[in-house]
């Protein structure tokens, strides 16, 4: 999906993947969002933030 937003923002070129050279900004959750009941959804927690690839919230 972000590899999408980044093209519409044409800015796929630095944003909307998670390889070498791009710029990592993103949350990671303890809860699976496509395969989670949707009763579970809003319970999710953030686990770590990351913004340009440095770990700014998170153990």
């Amino acid at each position: 999906m972000t590899v999408n937003v980044a093209w519409q923002l044409k800015e796929e070129n630095r944003l909307g993947q998670l390889k070498s050279g791009m710029i990592a900004n993103l949350s990671i959750c303890d809860v699976d969002f496509l395969n989670a009941p949707i009763e579970n959804v809003s319970d999710a927690q953030v686990v770590a933030t990351y913004v340009d690839g440095v770990k700014v919230f998170g153990e």
